[in-house]
């Protein structure tokens, strides 16, 4: 990675503390090709074949008087441009514009009306966020008339009686959602039976009055970690790199993106959960990273690490999620190496563009305008909130 320049102006006297930076980040280009058409073999993407796209630094979000950020686990950007953030080491939720200016802390951790539990999960609407907490109660959180995000009601959602999670919201009465499966050990029982190495769950649309409008929407894998018993019947559970888990996204008008991670099949469906595209962004082989392997296997207890090695590929996913941006470009998340990450873009009908590769700690939430937006979380250091202008 190459630094040409950067340039930091004075801090304004609002809030938050954003960098005003123009670092460009020079990537080089690929010596093995530098055509689309070199790139698509096979009916598979071959990334070195692709040029690079770089990106230069637009804004950093800080630390400020008004959002100390701990554990930055969930992002997401609305319609008008604004983006909202979840810290779960405050347990809050914050809001900034679309230039990164903080605007508001949305709700925080209690139990009163608004108020956010302990490892709540944070999900995307069609026009704002819900929350779905731990007791089942679901919270929504919907802009008021200048667009800022603001408490509306809680409730419970069970559809014909069953208790589901909720993944997202399309529209104003329907809820993209799963059904929850309660897990009940019992006596002598071996981790792979409770948690096999690949689980699926069934979509279902559901109506807010708690209808089932469709029970089977598609089907979602997911490939999971590792699992060890103790002898005193604790479960513990190791994450693995190069799962081969679907991914599921949802832009800001609503649709919803399924990405097979095994096939590289996209899928998309529209706000009423019907399915309106579907492409290939199937990628060229490729064989895990020792490194990274080495480096996930050496976390789990040593008389573990045989039997973690028998949940690991030879090969890696084809990708790890895919992302629609309002371009209607497909960002396909396909290798982490020990530096930085790979990402190859292709358009709407499957068609390679280009690859951009992001630092190592940042996760890539969306692209809007061109405009990247990342959260930064390093392990050992300050998190942080991105965001990346697209050259191209």
């Amino acid at each position: 990675m190459k630094i040409n320049s950067w340039l930091i102006y004075p801090f304004p006297a609002a809030s938050s503390v954003i960098l005003f930076l123009t670092l460009s980040i020079a990537l080089t280009a690929c010596q093995s090709g530098d055509s689309s058409s070199e790139a698509l073999q096979d009916g598979a993407i071959d990334p070195t074949a692709l040029n690079e796209w770089t990106t230069e630094i637009a804004y950093i979000v800080s630390e400020s008087d008004d959002f100390m950020p701990g554990r930055l686990t969930n992002m997401f950007v609305l319609s008008n441009g604004h983006f909202v953030v979840y810290d779960q080491a405050s347990n809050e939720l914050h809001q900034f514009s679309d230039s990164g200016q903080w605007l508001a802390r949305i709700a925080a951790g209690g139990s009163g009306p608004g108020e956010l539990e302990q490892f709540s999960q944070i999900r995307k609407t069609n026009t704002g966020v819900l929350v779905n907490n731990i007791s089942g109660k679901v919270q929504l959180y919907e802009p008021d008339e200048n667009g800022l995000l603001r408490f509306e009601t809680d409730f419970v959602l069970e559809a014909e009686d069953k208790r589901v999670n909720i993944m997202a919201r399309p529209t104003n009465d329907t809820y993209l959602a799963s059904e929850q499966v309660r897990i009940t050990p019992q006596p002598n029982s071996r981790p792979e039976d409770i948690f096999p190495e690949f689980s699926k769950a069934t979509m279902m649309l559901i109506h807010e009055d708690g209808r089932i409008i469709s029970d089977s929407l598609f089907t979602r894998h997911a490939h999971n970690g590792y699992m060890h018993m103790a002898d005193n019947g604790g479960i513990f559970m190791y994450s693995l790199p190069y799962r081969f888990t679907d991914s599921i996204t949802m832009t800001s008008d609503g649709k919803t993106i399924l990405g097979r991670a095994d096939t590289g099949e996209i899928l998309v469906f529209d706000e009423s959960g019907k399915q309106i595209h579907t492409t290939s962004g199937k990628i060229k082989s490729r064989p895990v990273n020792d490194d990274i392997v080495q480096d996930a296997i050496e976390r789990i207890p040593s008389d573990q690490r045989r039997n973690a090695m028998e949940r690991m590929k030879a090969e890696q996913p084809t990708f790890q999620s895919a992302i629609l941006d309002d371009e209607n470009r497909f960002w396909l998340h396909t290798e982490t190496t020990k530096t930085d990450q790979e990402y190859v873009v292709i358009d709407y009908n499957g068609n390679p563009l280009a690859t951009v590769r992001l630092p190592l700690e940042s996760r890539l939430a969306a692209v809007s305008r061109n405009i990247l937006y990342l959260r930064h979380v390093p392990d050992d250091d300050l998190h942080e909130i991105h965001l990346l202008r697209l050259n191209i």
